[in-house]
């Protein structure tokens, strides 16, 4: 086909928005041109300095948690990549897994220094997790509750940070749902 850059988007989004400050708190507004956001994104993967980084990404709700003063606003960005992915052609990596196939991969190539990032002052609003039929709904909310989906990246990677006692709490946690309604 031709194209040098292109977007995937994984979830179900209700919009697309920019953040911003107002006052001590964040405050959003619509996006009102989606065609010059993501030229904007795909001009940031084509400048000299980007050469290395594998894929930039839109912020999503969690990322705003502690608001003005959270990590990723004060920092503008944040090593990782979910939901919406702007990507080059000329970068490929592979996408690890099934399930939670996004947070996967940035931990995992990440974890040998490969660039994924999330750009704070885009975002996009989405449903719910985990409440909508159909999808993978079923399986994240499968008899392990949401195993598949939180502890998943730790398989993937078992010696990250946390990895090896995700895994034990994860299955601990499973096992002892299954136990009570039984």
């Amino acid at each position: 086909m031709g194209y040098k850059y292109f977007v995937a988007l994984d979830d179900d989004y209700t919009s697309f928005r920019y953040r911003h400050e107002k006052g001590k708190s964040l405050a959003s507004v619509d996006m009102k041109n989606l065609d010059e956001v993501f030229s904007a994104f795909f001009e940031f993967l084509n400048t000299p300095t980007s050469h290395e980084i594998y894929t930039v990404a839109m912020a999503q709700g969690g990322d705003f948690l502690g608001g003005v003063k959270g990590g990723v606003w004060k920092n503008e960005f944040k090593r990782k990549a979910m939901n919406v992915f702007f990507l080059s052609a000329d970068r490929p990596f592979e996408v690890i897994g099934r399930i939670n196939e996004d947070v996967n991969t940035y931990v995992r190539h990440g974890h040998t220094g490969a660039l994924f990032f999330t750009i704070a002052k885009a975002c996009v609003t989405q449903k719910q997790t985990q409440a909508n039929k159909g999808g993978l709904t079923e399986q994240y909310l499968d008899a392990l509750n949401t195993f598949a989906k939180q502890g998943n990246h730790a398989i993937f990677l078992p010696a990250s940070a946390q990895g090896a006692e995700e895994i034990r709490t994860q299955i601990l946690s499973a096992f002892a749902a299954s136990q009570t309604k039984g």
